[in-house]
């Protein structure tokens, strides 16, 4: 009876053994995969990779493949390391299942050795040379961060970019510097923004610096003494590229539909009168110069809107257009007080000693008639019906005392003013 047991366990402990050697296989699995690198896509050999978290490692082959064999079904990740490359925890997790072959392929980046910087050590990605006529050369530093020698290359497709003195190409020791100095050449440059790239290349690396450069034959500057009527517009220019004409366009529109041309060659500072400006309107206007038949121009600008005003005690009123008819002292004193103009509708009619600063200032302020304006200032009699008013004659500036009561009632102008600041 035990030799029979003995046998049972024993063909119970084989079928077992067997079981296990069959189903092993099952139970396991594997995660592989292909290391590249991140710029050229090629692969990568003898990186080493690991495994977390069970730590096992490997290396990648000469066609940069690994593979971790005989797995656990679990959550893995990989970790990479290679000299030259930065190190690489990846983050991404590998849900492996029992049986299954998990593939995972990963990029490495390379340390980049190559830096540019300033004259101070400060990495920098942009030269901008603005607009000044006579800046035309940058200095910039090629730096090796490497222990090893690297070649590098400078190209460019601009024109306006001259070749550099001291070559566009050579060999930068470990951890050595070059200076390169960039020489634009501004009659090249297109009026306006003008950007290119310089491609810094080497065997270690590559970067790209951006080259930023302007043009401004004319600038068109800000707009000066405006009033009711006109303005003084504003130009410069910048150049001593010979112009055949200059001046200005402006309008109360963006289209700009009328031409001021101004006299006079050279550059700097040109100005011009323009007359026949509309009260309440907005306008636009730029400078312009005309060079070997193309018309270059400045930035527009605008000024307004034109409306007349006087400043007084500290202060600046706007003043309303002439209604064009005259009035009695309480019709033209209910007009100025129920007037909504440019959005306001504050107005008031002005006082004795606001009405004749606007006297004093009546040519700039503009659109007055040689007769009578009314004042707000005046006095009543005691005991009576009479009303002394303060009106000016514009023809000469006298101050008069108009009587109102109810044998005379005269009609004068008037002109709304309001204090705008």
């Amino acid at each position: 009876m035990k030799k029979l047991i003995s046998i049972t366990s024993m063909i119970f402990v084989a079928i077992a053994m067997l079981c296990y050697g069959c189903t092993r296989p099952e139970e396991t699995g594997s995660v592989y995969g292909t290391i590249t690198d991140f710029e050229t896509g090629e692969p990568i050999k003898n990186a080493n990779v690991t495994l977390r978290p069970s730590g096992e490692t490997t290396l990648t082959g000469s066609d940069g493949t690994y593979m971790f064999q005989d797995l656990k079904k679990g959550d893995y990740s990989l970790s990479l390391k290679l000299a030259g490359y930065e190190d690489l925890d990846d983050q991404y997790v590998i849900h492996l299942e029992t049986g299954k072959n998990v593939r995972r392929d990963v990029q490495m980046k390379k340390i980049v050795a190559l830096r540019i910087t300033d004259e101070n050590g400060t990495e920098i990605s942009v030269l901008d040379f603005g607009e000044e006529i006579d800046d035309v050369s940058r200095i910039f530093n090629i730096v090796n961060e490497s222990g090893s020698a690297l070649s590098w290359e400078i190209t460019t497709t601009a024109n306006w970019i001259e070749s550099p003195e001291n070559g566009t190409s050579g060999t930068l020791q470990a951890g050595g510097k070059k200076g390169m100095v960039v020489v634009i050449d501004r009659s090249k440059l297109q009026q306006g923004d003008n950007t290119t790239t310089l491609h810094i290349t080497s065997d270690n690396g590559n970067q790209q610096l951006t080259i930023k450069a302007g043009r401004s034959d004319v600038s068109t500057l800000e707009a000066t003494l405006v009033n009711s009527s006109t303005a003084i517009l504003n130009g410069c220019i910048n150049t001593g590229v010979p112009y055949s004409e200059k001046g200005f366009f402006y309008g109360t529109g963006h289209n700009l539909n009328t031409q001021k041309i101004v006299s006079g060659s050279g550059v700097g500072a040109f100005s011009a009168q323009v007359a026949g400006l509309e009260n309440g309107s907005t306008y636009y206007y730029k400078a312009y110069c005309v060079v070997n038949g193309t018309q270059l121009f400045g930035e527009e600008k605008s000024f307004g809107p034109i409306i007349p005003s006087f400043e007084y005690g500290g202060h600046t009123y706007w003043v309303a257009p002439d209604p064009g008819v005259s009035m009695y002292m309480g019709t033209a004193d209910s007009y100025c007080e129920n007037l909504t103009l440019y959005g306001y509708s504050d107005w008031k009619m002005p006082s004795k000693e606001e009405l004749m600063q606007m006297y004093t200032n009546r040519a700039f302020i503009g659109g007055f008639s040689d007769n009578y304006y009314w004042s707000s200032s005046g006095w009543n009699i005691p005991g009576s019906y009479t009303y002394y008013a303060y009106v000016i004659n514009f023809s000469d500036g006298i101050l008069h005392e108009s009587i109102i009561d109810n044998y005379n009632n005269p009609m004068y102008c008037v002109r709304p003013i309001r204090l705008h600041q």
